[in-house]
């Protein structure tokens, strides 16, 4: 397209830059569209706006809107900028390729044509994050905050377009997923938080996961990422992230069962004993009916991520623990009650008492699992173990999955003198 800004006897004149190609003298042209009408009988619906801009480059986030559009998030020229492409029609059904740049839209107010706009960050060394579309409507995390945008199109703008909803932020746009109507990210100061679009921000890394991701490199965030998946066990949210420099990868995982409310983290070793990094991972969509969880290491392999009861024919380590129990009054614990699927392994039992002047005291003991269908397995403990909590961590090689139903401890108050059970 080209825009004709005079035409004098059988001279045309073009506007700059001109057309791509050279045109012979007196060959045909085709006209797409003579503005010798007035703005009030222009069908908008057909007309070919001036601005025909193609995408900026280096955007780091591209999202399809559900009316067809285009939307990058940040890009080279502008790190809290937003481009929206046209919107395609029967006539021109490739116009999401077109992003006009320098179009207002709270004057133009064209239902076709797209625009750019920028977020209009506070901060001085804000950027967009992340961005992407969430219960219908484009959604945008900077460092420090969360803007949704309440117009998908030129009539929709105004000056409350864009709204500012949380005063929290993202430290790692990879971390970004979204599953049951809650956002999952990673926030400033290494915060895993969930928002379902109203309310408070729920913060889950609290949970007993806080000082790990302390621990974690922050130098190494660029390369974070999250997914949402499930097995039969629950649906998790999965951070991939690390404590090694280096080019390995990420090689920590971290769990979070949103069915079960608990966390647990993950790492993968080779046989040579060296850890795996991991670059993406991604939950399989081929023609099967499965929702297995694939993971690509630093070498370009691909694994497929808890298949199976044991590694490669290999028993897993385990090792797990509860969290500590408040006894309410100094005790004496005196046995150990768990209940589980039998299996063919076995697990050491370590049992912790605390809190009080006899100190932290720990005695294990191996429990065999072997049974079938449901077993009970009562371990009776050594009457040194007294204080004011008790805590339970079960650790062994596995190749059963051993499934544990329930876990019960009972103990005697040092005073008065009665069996309480927990």
């Amino acid at each position: 397209y080209a825009k004709v800004t005079a035409a004098a006897a059988n001279v045309l004149t073009i506007a700059a830059p001109g057309l791509l190609n050279n045109q012979a003298d007196n060959a045909t042209i085709q006209i797409a569209f003579l503005d010798n009408t007035g703005n009030e009988a222009i069908d908008v619906l057909s007309t070919v706006d001036e601005e025909r801009d193609t995408a900026p480059s280096a955007a780091h986030w591209v999202q399809r809107s559900p009316d067809g559009r285009i939307w990058l998030f940040r890009y080279a020229s502008q790190p809290t900028g937003v481009r929206v492409s046209n919107r395609a029609t029967p006539l021109r059904p490739r116009d999401y390729e077109v992003f006009p740049d320098d179009v207002d839209p709270q004057t133009r107010l064209n239902p076709l044509q797209g625009w750019s706009f920028d977020i209009g960050a506070e901060a001085s060394g804000e950027e967009i994050v992340w961005g992407g579309f969430w219960r219908g409507l484009p959604h945008i995390l900077t460092r420090n905050k969360m803007y949704r945008v309440n117009a998908q199109a030129q009539t929709d703008w105004g000056p409350n377009a864009v709204q500012k909803v949380l005063d929290a932020g993202c430290i790692a746009g990879e971390t970004v997923q979204q599953d049951g109507g809650y956002l999952y990210w990673l926030s400033e100061g290494n915060r895993i938080v969930r928002w379902n679009g109203e309310g408070p921000l729920e913060v889950l890394s609290h949970q007993r996961v806080s000082a790990l991701l302390d621990l974690a490199l922050t130098s190494n965030m660029n390369r974070w990422f999250a997914r949402v998946w499930e097995n039969e066990f629950g649906k998790y949210y999965s951070l991939w992230f690390d404590f090694v420099s280096g080019n390995l990868g990420v090689t920590t995982r971290l769990d979070y069962n949103v069915t079960q409310n608990a966390w647990e983290d993950t790492f993968w070793k080779a046989s040579n004993g060296a850890t795996h990094g991991w670059q993406t991972a991604r939950v399989y969509d081929g023609g099967a009916d499965a929702n297995d969880l694939l993971m690509v290491n630093g070498r370009g392999y691909l694994y497929q991520s808890d298949f199976g009861d044991d590694d490669d024919g290999v028993p897993i380590p385990v090792n797990w623990q509860t969290k500590k129990f408040d006894l309410q009054t100094l005790g004496e614990v005196r046995e150990v009650y768990v209940r589980l699927e039998g299996v063919t392994d076995t697990l050491a039992v370590t049992v912790t008492t605390g809190g009080s002047d006899y100190g932290e005291i720990a005695r294990s003991y191996t429990v065999n699992l072997a049974g079938s269908d449901d077993v009970e397995v009562r371990v009776f403990v050594e009457r040194t173990l007294k204080g004011r909590w008790v805590q339970l961590a079960f650790s062994g090689d596995v190749s059963s999955r051993p499934a544990v139903r329930e876990i019960r401890f009972f103990y005697r108050p040092l005073e008065p003198r009665r069996y309480l059970g927990g």
